[in-house]
């Protein structure tokens, strides 16, 4: 006995034609990926990606191997593909080892909450390009099979645009729109629409020799149709990115806030509070040593932790720290900033935050690597779930102004509303409220009355004796007493320059770190008593600028010197970011800010849009068949009644994929569908008869003959769908096939005499 063997399919050049197209309709959500990555090299993974999913769906194909085999090879080729591309840090020599299932497992459950968790840019590795393969594997894999096999038009187009949406919420968080991208997807899916619709036209519609021939003109309008398809919404999102009639793509609504690491979250209220016990520590602990490459420009300091929020009492920050890589991102500075690269050797940390130079654009631990670690785009700081041990090293890459790079003309960029970097709560002193105009004088440009501030509080005696707090009470104390013991120290003097600075109407925070004093070779060795804190403004195009409102050699009261335009430029510490525009003014009191839009609002929003554009698509199939049903079962005549219960026959197996060829005469297709269906179809036999009768001898069709033909073709559904098979009725009520259905003439519903 032998069994027999399976042919092998081959493939035309249609739906080779096909293939290429839908893979090619993957590109664009693959190019969203850019600012998700930060760099291209991911584009040879997915490459890979698309050549193995291909491969493997076209062999599934033309060997024909059960669906078994064909998702068992699937799988295979997906981990030949992940292994040793996301995965090669696991692996011992070329051998996958048990970290490398571990993160295989985790890639392919839970990359997608990885992806929504990670500071941008993310690295291209590990469990974040374990899921971006798992996408684009199934993406590919899809859209191949369903270009071959599958007959509807838009079929392949499905798997690339929800590839394309998948892409938009995993990149949501970069600046700008995707109007390029998106067009071009538009342009492939329209273009493989049309050419496929043009196959299957021609397919379906074979003449035969009593048939017309249509002119040849005739057979160019779906190709014109589908330009103009194609080029109408080009030309929309042209327009539509001329006007900003979607916006500039600035406040995206983003789903990565919504995947929060609850390690990544500081440990104590404010770190503004620990400047002053580290102060007093005797004897000094040593927290790091930093090494800079000879000849380096080194910042004054290096930053700890930035604080945003103040409520009347205390600055704290509501930072959201995002997982993250070795490449960071955010705080962009236009003006040729200085970069500068140490290797920091931890000794002992006395909180989370990682300590950082200017901006960190790169951070690569060495030794001792923590299990997390979140970035902050916004602040630009970095935190740890749990203090860094002793013996921790990493080489961070940061970049920075010089102070003396801020000339007169240099602006502090414009405030918004939902900026926190400007508010200020109520119940301010009268005098503290006033206290910035008083300084400022009639001193013109914003650098002047910044460093009038600066000198202000500079000249206030320090001591570390003085009672700790940052409120406006201990920042009022500290500004117009008179007395030693009402003095202050970094603590209060960083607050009263944010205060001022905000009430003047620019954006400020307060920086906790440490000053770096030099001991030789390159090596800055930071202890305790070096804590200390500041106060940062941020300048369009050139980030935060550090003032230093601290004096600690300053031990008696010196009146400020007199306003005036030519105060002298200020000493200052670190820097980072940039951004906007100007304000001069003093601002007005805080009020509310609008509230946004939540990215959940919007989603809603765009999901009940489209469920009610599928509900609307749904009732035009539902109530066109039923009014073609109608008037079909209420024909002019009984000969065009049976003809209509034939066509009615004839939509049923379309519905079930039996190709309707309409050369076939009725005979014919019901032996066609005999050898598919076997006796479901018995009543199509009887039916076929009399449809040939109602075609050429219409007058021999009486009442009768009329209400069987009818009753056949309800038999022909119930016989279709027998028993649990009934469920499936209702989905294929849904099928658009019947009305795509070119009719021969013969088939017609014939206008012969009635006997």
């Amino acid at each position: 006995m032998t069994t027999a063997r399976r042919t092998r399919r081959a493939l035309s050049v249609g739906e080779v034609t096909d293939a290429l197209l839908g893979v090619v309709a993957l590109v664009p959500s693959t190019l969203l990926y850019n600012k998700f990555f930060g760099t291209w090299s991911y584009l040879s993974t997915f490459a890979l990606t698309v050549v193995g999913a291909t491969v493997a769906a076209v062999a599934g194909v033309v060997f024909r191997w059960p669906r078994a085999v064909r998702i068992a090879v699937a799988c295979v080729g997906l981990v030949a593909v992940i292994v040793p591309t996301a995965l090669s840090g696991t692996l011992h020599g070329a051998l996958p080892t048990k970290d490398t299932a571990t993160e295989l497992g985790l890639g392919l459950i839970s990359g997608w909450a990885k992806m929504l968790s990670v500071s941008l840019p993310a690295t291209a590795s590990g469990q974040v390009l374990v899921f971006f393969i798992l996408m684009n594997w199934i993406a590919a894999h899809t859209v191949v099979a369903t270009a071959i096999v599958r007959r509807s038009p838009a079929a392949p187009v499905v798997p690339p645009v929800l590839a394309y949406a998948v892409g938009l919420v995993m990149v949501a968080t970069p600046v700008g729109t995707y109007m390029g991208v998106t067009a071009l997807l538009v342009t492939v899916a329209l273009v493989q629409i049309m050419l496929r619709a043009r196959r299957v036209t021609v397919r379906a519609g074979q003449t035969t020799a009593h048939e017309s021939v249509k002119p040849a003109r005739n057979r160019w309008y779906p190709i014109v149709g589908g330009i103009a398809l194609t080029l109408i919404p080009l030309a929309a999102g042209v327009a539509a990115t001329r006007t900003g009639l979607f916006g500039e793509g600035v406040h995206r609504a983003d789903p990565r806030p919504l995947q929060p690491n609850p390690s990544l979250v500081p440990d104590i209220l404010t770190p503004l509070a620990t400047v002053k016990p580290q102060l007093r520590a005797d004897p000094p602990k040593q927290v790091l040593t930093a090494t800079f490459p000879a000849g380096a420009t080194v910042p004054p300091a290096v930053a700890v932790a930035a604080l945003d929020r103040f409520d009347g009492f205390t600055w704290t920050t509501d930072d959201e720290f995002l997982t993250a890589g070795q490449r960071l991102a955010g705080g962009r500075l236009h003006q040729n900033p200085t970069t500068v690269t140490a290797r920091i050797t931890i000794a002992d940390l006395p909180s989370q935050f990682v300590p950082v130079l200017g901006w960190p654009n790169q951070l690569t631990f060495t030794a001792n690597s923590p299990a997390s670690v979140g970035f902050s785009a916004t602040s630009g700081s970095l935190i740890t779930d749990k203090p860094l041990r002793p013996g921790t090293v990493y080489e961070l890459t940061g970049q920075f102004h010089s102070a003396t790079e801020l000339t007169s003309t240099a602006e502090p960029t414009a405030i918004s509303d939902d900026d926190p970097y400007w508010r200020l709560p109520p119940d301010m002193s009268a005098y503290l409220d006033t206290l910035p105009q008083q300084i400022t004088g009639t001193i013109p440009d914003a650098v002047g009355k910044l460093a009038a501030v600066n000198s202000f509080l500079r000249n206030l005696p320090y001591n570390l004796d003085a009672p700790p707090g940052h409120s406006y009470a201990d920042i009022n104390r500290v500004v117009a007493a008179t007395q030693t013991r009402e003095d202050g120290h970094a603590e209060q003097h960083a607050a009263a320059f944010a205060v001022m600075a905000r009430k003047l109407g620019y954006q400020s925070r307060v920086v906790v770190g440490y000053r770096l004093h030099h001991t030789g070779n390159g090596t800055f060795v930071v202890t305790s008593k070096d804590a200390t804190a500041w106060a940062e403004v941020h300048f369009e195009k050139y980030g935060w600028i550090a003032y230093d409102p601290t004096d600690v050699h300053q031990t008696k009261r010196t009146p400020p010197a007199p306003a005036s335009a030519s105060t002298s430029t200020p000493t200052r510490v670190p820097a980072d970011t940039a951004p906007t525009s100007k304000s001069d003014t003093v601002t007005p009191e805080p009020v509310s800010p609008p509230r946004s839009v939540s990215w959940v609002v919007v989603a809603l929003a765009v999901a009940l849009s489209t469920v009610c554009l599928i509900g609307l698509w749904v009732l035009s199939i539902l109530a066109r068949k039923a009014v073609r049903r109608q008037r079909r079962r209420r024909a002019q005549n009984n000969a065009a009644q049976v003809a209509g219960a034939w066509e009615e026959s004839v939509d049923r197996l379309a519905e079930l994929g039996l190709p309707v060829k309409l050369s076939m005469t009725p005979l014919e297709f019901s032996r066609h569908a005999d050898s598919r269906f076997g006796e479901r179809t018995a009543a199509l036999s009887m039916l076929a008869e009399q449809a040939t009768t109602a075609v050429f001898g219409p007058e021999h069709i009486n009442t009768d003959d009329a209400a069987r033909a009818w009753q056949l073709e309800r038999r022909l559904r119930r016989d279709l769908y027998p028993g649990w098979r009934r469920l499936r009725s209702l989905r294929t009520w849904l099928s658009p096939r019947p009305l795509t259905i070119r009719r021969s003439k013969p088939t017609r519903r014939p206008r012969g005499r009635q006997p």
